[in-house]
């Protein structure tokens, strides 16, 4: 199973941001034709608007709410209605931008569901004040996500992790966050059997170069141990 966000990007350019999808079908059907992962279906949360690190009126971040939906009740839906294997080994979590960050979240919250998620140019600067080449970002975030990671990243050997970034705009942003993450894993003992954190030189932070490398990003991810 591949739980995705941003599911009107996935498939079909017509619904997709900027008309450009991630073609996460043809993906998965060459690496499962090629023998590289198993039968897999992937799941596409359509994106609704609302932003991930934002505080709902009860105090606590939306996230939460969102990844109960998914551990909680989209997956066991799922789960009843098609013929699933059940286990963290075989259930997989991956996104970009904010979709990246929300899916490590849900491995730290949920490791006994997910058994490895990719952030594909992980938005660690928060939700940006302004627009544009010069964005202003909190930079406050990172360090906090760091914290939150060597604490909560579940242990090595059993969960795998892929984080990447480009170079270029926004991915640019990422650069310090991006070394703090490798060493984090470091630290909580994944080798590179386990985790991937590569810089893309010449990409950037749109579905096209996303869709270029999401084949690398699954086989990694969902290849049997």
């Amino acid at each position: 199973m591949l739980y995705t966000h941003d599911g009107q990007n996935l498939f079909e350019g017509r619904y997709a941001y900027g008309g450009n999808s991630w073609q996460a079908d043809v993906a998965v059907n060459r690496l499962v034709r090629a023998g590289r992962i198993a039968d897999t279906i992937i799941v596409g949360i359509w994106n609704s608007g609302v932003k991930y690190v934002e505080v709902a009126s009860n105090g606590r971040s939306k996230a939460d709410a969102y990844l109960r939906f998914i551990g909680e009740e989209l997956k066991p839906a799922i789960d009843r209605r098609f013929a699933t294997r059940l286990g963290p080994e075989s259930t997989f979590v991956v996104g970009s931008s904010m979709g990246g960050l929300i899916s490590l979240y849900a491995l730290c919250e949920y490791p006994q569901v997910f058994g490895g998620a990719a952030g594909l140019s992980t938005h660690w600067v928060g939700r940006p004040t302004a627009w544009g080449r010069e964005r202003v970002h909190n930079a406050a975030l990172p360090l906090a996500a760091m914290g939150y990671l060597s604490q909560k990243l579940p242990p090595a050997g059993r969960h795998r992790v892929y984080i990447d970034r480009g170079d270029d705009w926004l991915d640019s942003l990422y650069a310090p966050a991006h070394l703090m993450a490798a060493e984090v894993l470091r630290e909580r003992g994944y080798t590179a059997a386990d985790a991937m954190t590569p810089l893309l030189p010449g990409t950037g932070h749109n579905e096209v170069d996303w869709a270029a490398r999401l084949a690398g990003v699954l086989q990694f991810l969902m290849a049997p141990r």
